[in-house]
C-alpha cells in the first residue's frame, strides 16, 4: 500500500530542532510519540529528486508515523516559494504573508532569452556563457545555440548571480540542464539550486543526473537577482560540467 505524503506542520522543524527516533514537545497539550526518521525515502517535485535542508543548511529527512509520511515544513515552503514563520507566543505557523491579501496573478508573457533581459553580476571562470551548437550538448530533435556552463563542479560551491534589467517582468525561468563527468561510475549527479539572491529564498533545489537532459520551469516569485549554485561530493580527479541550455524567462 502506498503511503500518503503530506506537507506536515512540524513546529520543531520550524525552530530548527533536529530529532531522531523519538521527540517530546513540552508544552501543555503536546504528547510524546515514537516516529521513524527515514533517510531512504525519495521525494520528487515535478519529477526531480529533492534534497531538503533546514535553516542552517543541514540536511533533513521525512518522518514516518502511524502509516503517514511527514515532510519538514520549512524545507517544503522553500521548495514551493511560500513564506513561513513561527509565532511562538500564539503557537501558530504562518504560511504566506500573514493577513495580506493574495496578489493578482501577473499576465503570462512570451518566452524571451535570459541573456537579452539582464546581466551577470561579477566575473568568475567557473560560470561562463557558451554559444554555438558545436559547443553545446544537443537534446534530441533540437538545435541549441546558447546557454551557460558551470565548469569543474566539485565540493566547493559554484555560485553566480544574474540580474534582470530594471523594468523586466518575468514570472518563470525555463531551461534544460545537462551534466557531463569524466567519472560516470562514481559521480551520478550534481546538486543544483536556484535562489532569490536578494532574500535567499530557494526557488529550486535538486540533484541533476549525469548525461541526461532535464527540463525545468521555475517560478521566480518576483525575484530579479537570480542566483545559480552547483556542487557535488568531494572526489579526487573528477571533472564535472553543468550546462544550462537555452535559458528563457516569461
Amino acid at each position: 500500500m502506498k503511503k500518503k505524503v503530506i506537507v506536515a506542520i512540524l513546529v520543531v522543524a520550524l525552530m530548527g530542532v533536529m530529532f531522531g527516533f523519538g521527540y517530546t514537545l513540552a508544552s501543555t497539550g503536546d504528547r510524546q510519540i515514537t516516529a521513524t526518521l527515514s533517510e531512504t525515502i525519495t521525494v520528487k517535485y515535478n519529477g526531480e529528486v529533492q534534497r531538503f535542508v533546514d535553516g542552517s543548511g543541514r540536511q533533513v529527512f521525512p518522518i514516518l508515523f502511524e502509516g503517514t509520511t511527514y515532510l519538514p515544513l520549512r524545507a517544503m515552503s522553500d521548495l514551493l516559494g511560500v513564506p513561513v514563520s513561527w509565532d511562538a507566543a500564539n503557537r501558530t505557523v504562518n504560511l504566506g504573508d500573514a493577513g495580506a491579501p493574495s496578489a493578482p496573478t501577473p499576465p503570462t508573457l512570451n518566452a524571451r532569452p535570459l541573456a537579452s533581459n539582464g546581466t551577470w553580476q561579477g566575473t568568475t571562470a567557473q560560470w561562463q556563457t557558451i554559444q554555438g551548437a558545436a559547443n553545446i550538448p544537443q537534446p534530441a530533435g533540437q538545435t541549441v545555440t546558447e546557454g551557460f556552463i558551470s565548469r569543474n563542479v566539485n565540493s566547493a560551491l559554484n555560485t553566480r548571480t544574474f540580474r534582470l534589467n530594471e523594468g523586466v517582468s518575468a514570472n518563470v525561468l525555463e531551461f534544460t540542464s545537462y551534466v557531463t563527468t569524466n567519472l560516470p561510475d562514481q559521480i551520478t549527479s550534481v546538486h543544483f539550486e536556484v535562489r532569490n539572491a536578494t532574500t535567499g529564498a530557494v526557488l529550486f533545489t535538486g540533484d541533476i543526473p549525469v548525461h541526461t537532459f532535464n527540463m525545468h520551469s521555475i517560478e521566480l516569485f518576483g525575484a530579479t537577482d537570480i542566483q545559480f549554485r552547483a556542487r557535488t561530493r568531494p572526489l579526487a580527479g573528477q571533472s564535472n560540467d553543468l550546462f544550462i541550455l537555452a535559458p528563457t524567462v516569461r
